[in-house]
């Protein structure tokens, strides 16, 4: 956090803060739902391709929600804080393991879109 010398600056900075987490979580989950619109709009004509993307539309939808939650955990994180410390050590704590959540969440969702499928066909031949 930026040097602010009142627990005003720090409460308008966390405001800002939660309003940015929010807008991100929000446009991830628009984001998604059009493009899961679009695979699945696309493929209504044809049964087998609708069954070859469906897992596409999960990854993406699972992937963008565990994402979503943990930016939207941070948007209500950002609101609550008003600045002081003593009153807001909980909030702080959960910031700091939601903001490691988020980085590992955004590095992982990439790796398990990829494995995922190969993951679902050794599943299907057991």
């Amino acid at each position: 956090m930026p040097g602010f010398q009142t627990n005003e600056q720090i409460r308008v900075f966390n405001i800002i803060d939660g309003t940015l987490s929010g807008v991100s979580a929000a446009t991830s989950i628009l984001a998604t739902f059009m493009i899961a619109r679009v695979i699945y709009s696309s493929t209504s004509h044809n049964p087998r391709a609708r069954k070859r993307y469906q897992h596409i539309i999960e990854i993406t939808v699972q992937s963008s929600l565990i994402y979503s939650v943990t930016i939207f955990g941070l948007c209500i994180c950002g609101f609550i804080n008003t600045g002081d410390q003593y009153v807001n050590w909980n909030v702080l704590k959960a910031e700091e393991y939601l903001a490691g959540i988020t980085a590992v969440v955004t590095v992982s969702t990439r790796f398990l879109m990829l494995i995922y499928p190969k993951l679902m066909r050794s599943v299907r031949t057991r």
